[in-house]
């Protein structure tokens, strides 16, 4: 077929259509794509309380800064605070180096990362701010 007359093609994955929904992060490769500054994710971590339950409570957090491996988030999510970390991620961030693999695990569209194999000390983040276009890219 002479290249004038072959179909055309659509350029980029289906994937990167735009999209109104978070695509639910099943693997450790998708987390790090989606982590983009300006998304908003809600963590939470494994606290004991002092009658020895376990407690935890959704906090939400805004991207302000990414690299190869780690991630920066806002340390509240009023404009002060996310200017502040802006400015400057180091001191004003809340950093989280990406772990191996081996300790996360993805449920309902969440990350839970288990620290030190220890099932009673856990983070876990999930998006709650809809992305333009598909995390993956």
């Amino acid at each position: 077929m002479r290249p004038e007359t072959a179909p055309k093609r659509e350029i980029g994955h289906p994937s990167k259509k735009e999209s109104n929904t978070v695509l639910p992060i099943t693997t450790l490769a998708a987390f790090k794509r989606a982590l983009k500054p300006g998304t908003r994710w809600e963590t939470r971590s494994s606290h004991r309380a002092p009658n020895d339950q376990l407690i935890s409570i959704w906090e939400e957090k805004e991207v302000i800064h990414a690299q190869s491996n780690a991630v920066a988030f806002s340390i509240g999510v009023s404009k002060t605070a996310i200017a502040a970390g802006k400015q400057n991620p180091h001191r004003n961030g809340s950093w989280l180096w990406f772990p191996k693999a081996s300790a996360c695990t993805f449920t309902e569209g969440s990350l839970r990362i288990t620290h030190n194999n220890d099932a009673q000390h856990w983070r876990e983040y999930r998006p709650v701010q809809e992305f333009s276009k598909s995390p993956i890219q």
